[in-house]
């Protein structure tokens, strides 16, 4: 095609080479919008597979605690001269619709006492520990 004088054949496979350009630059576009979203759709089942394995290894990491912690319990609350009848890890109970978890519960003849495990202890923690504390009245009381 020469510049000064196109003709309208010219003028049409212009036209056309720049349909197909679209056309090619759509189906390409849409192709990589369906490898984006497949992608996308990967991320997202992995993330949620890590979520789970990260609550499920937060859950090991709390049961290992606590049976760390039983055993040193025992011994604390013995060199303070009470005695410790039996230690229940994990312990739940519902009541009129109130629930509590107890990480261990350690029993003697005239006492039950609820101890919370933590890995690391924050202000956040001890607030949190004092309101179940509460609950835990609450529910005893019904």
């Amino acid at each position: 095609m020469s510049q000064a004088n196109p003709t309208l054949d010219d003028v049409w496979r212009l036209f056309q080479e720049t349909d197909r350009r679209f056309q090619e630059t759509d189906r390409l576009m849409k192709e990589s919008a369906k490898e984006t979203d497949r992608r996308f759709q990967e991320t997202d089942l992995l993330v949620k597979r890590l979520s789970k394995n990260l609550g499920d290894l937060g859950n090991r990491l709390g049961e290992f605690v606590e049976h760390l912690v039983a055993p040193a319990v025992v011994r604390l609350f013995r060199g303070q001269g009470i005695e410790v009848h039996a230690v229940y890890p994990g312990v739940s109970a519902k009541r009129n619709g109130e629930a509590l978890e107890i990480d261990l519960l350690v029993v003697n003849e005239g006492a039950l006492i609820a101890v919370e495990c933590k890995s690391k202890l924050t202000c956040e923690h001890i607030d949190e520990q004092l309101a179940r504390t509460r609950h835990r009245r609450r529910i005893r009381r019904h």
